[in-house]
């Protein structure tokens, strides 16, 4: 409700009307018109700065969450690279139960609660890495793959179907996201 400054009439603006709606304004003098514009000019720039702050939160609100999003990537991705750091410096510690374990015969004829304890560590060691996805390249029997082998030997055959085979593992090679290192190979070379 408005007043005018002689106290003489009560004049009731419709809320509904839009604020830029031209509104014939009779009873009222050339100040009050004024005021009423003004009001309205001070409105729209207030509705303009309310809508500017509100963009504004939500540039700021989207820029958190993508800022949340990078951070959370970027320790992820950190992680996975000190994982790999540290499995390369334990290699040398797998390499070392595969030769042990890889001579059947000597292995065989060691004290068999010793020999057993130091097999459930080995599992207990390779549970650990698979739990951290990383898994053992090069197994006898499949294909090489230039990827994740390096060839060491070509063995010769006459089996036309070991071609390309992996006859013997050297030395195993790990994998996480990428490969950590490539497995030692003997690979099988056809001839006739």
């Amino acid at each position: 409700m408005i007043k005018s400054d002689n106290n003489e009439e009560d004049v009731i603006l419709d809320p509904s009307e839009d604020a830029d709606s031209d509104v014939e304004f009779e009873e009222f003098g050339a100040t009050e018109k004024d005021k009423i514009k003004k009001l309205k000019e001070e409105l729209k720039e207030v509705k303009k700065k309310a809508a500017d702050n509100m963009d504004g939160w939500q540039r700021a609100l989207a820029d958190y969450a993508n800022l949340k999003k990078d951070s959370a990537d970027q320790v992820k991705e950190l992680k996975g690279y000190v994982l790999e750091g540290f499995i390369e410096e334990l290699l040398p510690v797998l390499d070392s139960f595969d030769m042990a374990m890889k001579n059947k015969e000597t292995w065989e004829s060691v004290n068999e609660n010793w020999r057993k304890g130091i097999e459930y560590i080995y599992i207990q060691l390779t549970g650990v890495l698979s739990n951290n996805g990383i898994s053992a390249l090069g197994e006898v029997g499949e294909n090489f793959n230039p990827d994740t082998h390096v060839a060491m030997e070509e063995i010769e055959t006459d089996d036309a179907e070991k071609e390309g085979k992996i006859s013997e593992v050297i030395q195993k090679g790990y994998k996480g996201k990428s490969v950590i290192r490539p497995a030692k190979v003997k690979i099988y070379k056809f001839s006739k």
